[in-house]
């Protein structure tokens, strides 16, 4: 390919060639082909080079490190990072399924977003809350995580989320799921 790209350019393909034509080369795999291209084409010119009689390699110049960094930066996907929960999602995730027709399962849909949200919840942390580790206060809930991932000691931590009595509130629809699941 690095012949043919030679002669539809009328360039001299004989090597060893200059870096300027190797740079030329790979500008043109970076722009009409894969970024991996590149990589593969550099190295394949660098060996050939390499083979040849001549006091020095052509492409052992700075040209590969800036290759390289041009081909990270063409290849790089953009990433899309999520957005962070909002307190408004929560109302609408509490109202939506905490209202009073709500089945046991939306209940627990609700509390477990709420509770996940109020005390900052991994959901493998989630997860592994039992019944046994939630202490339920009139002003707050108190929840025993049993091992999270920043647990070095694994040890456990203790969390506490204070009630607001609004509809979002995790101690109200703690109280409501547990009621509803006719577990207190």
């Amino acid at each position: 390919m690095y012949q043919t790209f030679f002669r539809q350019h009328r360039s001299p393909e004989a090597l060893p060639t200059s870096v300027e034509h190797v740079s030329l080369y790979l500008s043109f795999l970076l722009e009409k082909h894969q970024p991996s291209a590149v990589s593969i084409a550099y190295s394949a010119l660098k060996w050939i080079h390499g083979l040849l009689p001549i006091p020095c390699n052509p492409l052992e110049s700075g040209l590969r490190r800036k290759f390289v960094v041009a081909e990270r930066t063409y290849r790089k996907t953009h990433i899309l990072k999520k957005q962070p929960t909002s307190l408004e999602l929560i109302k609408n995730i509490a109202d939506t399924f905490a209202n009073e027709s709500a089945t046991l399962k939306d209940f627990r849909t609700a509390t477990m977003n709420v509770l996940s949200f109020a005390g900052l919840f991994r959901s493998k942390e989630l997860l592994n809350i039992g019944l046994c580790d939630v202490s339920l206060k009139e002003d707050h809930i108190k929840i025993h995580v049993p091992s999270s991932k920043t647990d070095v000691y694994r040890e456990g931590q203790a969390v506490f989320i204070s009630r607001s009595n609004t509809k979002a509130c995790p101690g109200l629809l703690l109280d409501k799921y547990l009621q509803k699941a006719k577990v207190i």
